[in-house]
């Protein structure tokens, strides 16, 4: 404290309704196409009063899925479940974009309009190391690893696969090769070849 010296602070908060998503899920994660799926979010009131009557609509890109929900009254800090079944089309190929939206016509007056959708991507490829392993011959380490396309979706361009040192994200990378589209459920094996193998720790 300093004798004299007086402060004077302000802290400002707007009473509003803030509608927003906790979480939005698809069951099954990764569904193929043609699959049933189960779209599950959890609402929010992040705000101070209560909303009647809050609408949520779920959309595939820019279709609508189903009709506009209309939810029972929902109080301050509060959350409620809302699902929506949907089913990815036999036919796609391409990655599908889910949203729900929250408060889709503007009705509610909101402090905070920016934060009423949520999105998860379906029918995507998920790529993963099903198993590395190395060799020895002549002083020449070779490195060989197997990715496997464990989503839905095919990864349509190629990739870059990188080989690193000690750490998969910041150790020093040590080799690098390209591998093309990648169908769900395919496998690709890619082999290194490294000629100084000291202190080597692999991470792929």
């Amino acid at each position: 404290p300093t004798p004299g010296q007086h402060d004077l602070i302000f802290l400002v908060h707007t009473v509003g309704r803030d509608l927003t998503w906790e979480s939005l899920t698809v069951t099954p994660t990764h569904p193929m196409p043609g699959a049933a799926v189960l779209l599950t979010g959890v609402l929010r009131n992040a705000g101070d009063l209560a909303i009647v009557a809050p609408q949520v609509a779920f959309y595939d890109d820019d279709a609508t899925i189903d009709a506009v929900q209309t939810l029972p009254l929902l109080a301050a800090g509060y959350t409620t479940t809302v699902t929506v079944a949907w089913t990815l089309p036999a036919t796609a190929t391409l990655p599908h974009l889910l949203a729900a939206v929250a408060d889709p016509a503007g009705q509610v007056v909101e402090t905070d309009e920016a934060n009423n959708r949520a999105t998860v991507g379906v029918n995507l490829p998920n790529l993963s190391v099903d198993a590395f392993y190395t060799t020895l011959s002549d002083g020449h380490l070779t490195a060989i690893a197997r990715l496997r396309n464990m989503g839905s979706g095919a990864a349509l361009t190629p990739f870059t696969v990188t080989l690193r040192a000690g750490n998969a994200i910041t150790g020093a990378l040590l080799a690098e090769t390209a591998a093309s589209a990648l169908n769900a459920g395919g496998t690709v094996t890619l082999t290194f070849q490294l000629t100084d193998t000291t202190g080597l720790a692999l991470s792929l």
